[in-house]
């Protein structure tokens, strides 16, 4: 009686377990790399924000300081 033998074409195909875990692991960094641009975009608006304020700060005193020269007559 022959015996046949059936060739391994390759490995296994993952289990749906693992298919599950793949999937969730992906989406998991995926909602880590959403929340670190998310971080990051406010943070970038907060310095933008105090850029703006202090600009607007430093323009008030230099308005402020030329006002009381014209004031002064000096």
């Amino acid at each position: 009686i022959p015996v046949t033998i059936s060739p391994v074409v390759g490995p296994r195909p993952p289990s749906k377990t693992a298919l599950e875990a793949a999937a969730a692991a992906q989406r998991s960094l995926e909602r880590k790399a959403q929340q670190e641009r998310t971080r990051i975009a406010k943070q970038n608006r907060k310095d933008q924000l105090a850029s703006f304020l202090k600009e607007g700060l430093e323009s008030a005193q230099k308005d402020g300081v030329a006002a009381q020269h014209e004031e002064g007559g000096t």
